[in-house]
């Protein structure tokens, strides 16, 4: 879990899990909060996670494997003055086997943005979709469920995901006229996805 508290030590609030999914925990071993009040979260299972200063879960990056974005066995991460986030990474898989000559550093730039400005233009069984474009996007992810939610899943009503859009418009057809469709949508980039 994680715990917050003043700068007297009385206690705000927390925030638990016991699992690898999003916002759950899995052997948290490092914390750092940027100018913005968010808060990042190092893992023992290879990524990082980042949160507003209540618990919202808002992105995640990170994989197992020794190339660039990817931990072995993350250890501690910070937040320097310009957004970038610094994650130390001894190399121990905890076989005593170390994948790096050296314990090293990887520096990431401030997370993904969100879109802004996402348009909904009605047809005849199809919407035409537009958003503002991301700078520093690599993809576009756009969700769709025929009820509002808070986190997106697949079980949802009408659940559809369309994912390496590489365009900020999109066709949406084979709709049903007179019915109510959510949409969202999120940048993909260096640090992962965007917040919905």
């Amino acid at each position: 879990r994680i715990q917050k508290f003043t700068s007297q030590g009385a206690f705000i609030t927390k925030w638990v899990g016991e699992d690898s999914g999003f916002g759950l925990f899995n052997f948290p071993r490092g914390v750092a909060a940027d100018g913005q009040g968010n808060v990042y979260v190092v893992y023992a299972d290879h990524r990082i996670q980042k949160f507003t200063s209540t618990g919202t879960f808002l992105t995640k990056w990170g994989s197992l494997g020794s190339g660039d974005g990817q931990f072995i066995s993350p250890r501690g991460v910070a937040v320097g003055a310009a957004g970038n986030v610094y994650v130390s990474d001894d190399g121990d898989d905890g076989s005593g086997s170390f994948f790096y000559p050296s314990p090293r550093i990887q520096k990431f730039g401030p997370a993904t943005p969100t879109p802004t400005g996402l348009q909904a233009g009605p047809g005849n069984g199809q919407v035409s979709l537009s958003w503002n474009a991301v700078t520093g996007a690599t993809s576009y992810i756009l969700y769709m469920a025929s009820t509002p939610w808070t986190n997106w899943s697949a079980t949802l009503p009408g659940a559809m995901k369309h994912e390496n859009l590489t365009s900020t418009t999109f066709l949406h057809d084979g709709l049903t006229n007179g019915t109510t469709d959510n949409f969202a949508v999120t940048a993909v980039g260096p640090l992962g996805e965007s917040h919905q």
